[in-house]
């Protein structure tokens, strides 16, 4: 006698990883590429906000992206009252916390790359055409 094999747990683990993925390359990519090129007030609270949760164990990163959900859709935050987001308990949420857990990772190895670009030859680029 076989059991009949339920393909729900691989379908979510799929669309939870790409989405997290995608949204982590652009969030991620773009955050590293501010902190590695612009000066701003404020730089290093945002480089520790996109750092905690690497320093935090995972069950702690689970306690923050819990908090971070409940903030996203309790009605007296800003986000939460604009956008009315239910994340608690569904796939959006699993999303959320593997960025929440994942990030810093990406965050800090592309803003070393990125500082690690020579500016001559950014501007030799330029010269060249090149945006």
């Amino acid at each position: 006698m076989t059991m009949p094999i339920d393909w729900f747990p691989l379908w979510l683990s799929l669309r939870v990883a790409s989405v997290s993925t995608v949204a982590g390359l652009g969030a991620g990519l773009w955050i590293a590429y501010i902190l590695a090129n612009r000066e701003f007030r404020g730089k290093e609270v945002v480089d520790a906000a996109v750092t905690l949760p690497a320093g935090a164990a995972a069950h702690r990163a689970g306690l923050l992206s819990a908090g971070a959900a409940g903030a996203l859709q309790s009605s007296r935050t800003l986000v939460g009252n604009r956008f009315r987001l239910a994340l608690a308990f569904t796939w959006k949420a699993a999303v959320v916390a593997s960025l929440l857990y994942s990030l810093p990772l990406l965050v800090k190895s592309s803003r070393a790359a990125l500082e690690s670009v020579d500016r001559s030859c950014e501007r030799a680029a330029r010269t060249l055409g090149a945006k």
